[in-house]
């Protein structure tokens, strides 16, 4: 049995953005950048004739020179057709460097 704030999280979160799994790929070149892959999801109603349309998410960290890193988040159709457009981009201070 789920405690009482587990429940309250799960309630606030739309059905749709819940993952069962997170892949990621660590690869040596380039060495600055990792990739988190999320399992397809179900698109909430968010437009006329996306609701229950099946999206992947893809998230890119990558170093941006020595002192910016650059957080990228993808989404993708996943029908086999590989369509992907960015969805958000955040450039922050590198980790050593943030207050």
């Amino acid at each position: 049995m789920r405690n009482d704030s587990a429940r309250a999280v799960a309630d606030r979160l739309p059905s749709g953005r819940r993952c069962g799994k997170i892949g990621y790929t660590w690869s040596r070149f380039p060495p600055d950048r990792i990739t988190l892959r999320f399992e397809p999801f179900a698109a909430p109603s968010i437009a006329p004739g996306w609701a229950g349309r099946m999206l992947r998410m893809e998230e890119v960290i990558a170093r941006d020179g020595r002192i910016h890193e650059t957080k990228d988040q993808y989404f993708i159709l996943a029908d086999g057709t590989a369509t992907s457009w960015l969805v958000h981009r955040l450039r922050l201070p590198a980790p050593g460097l943030r207050k």
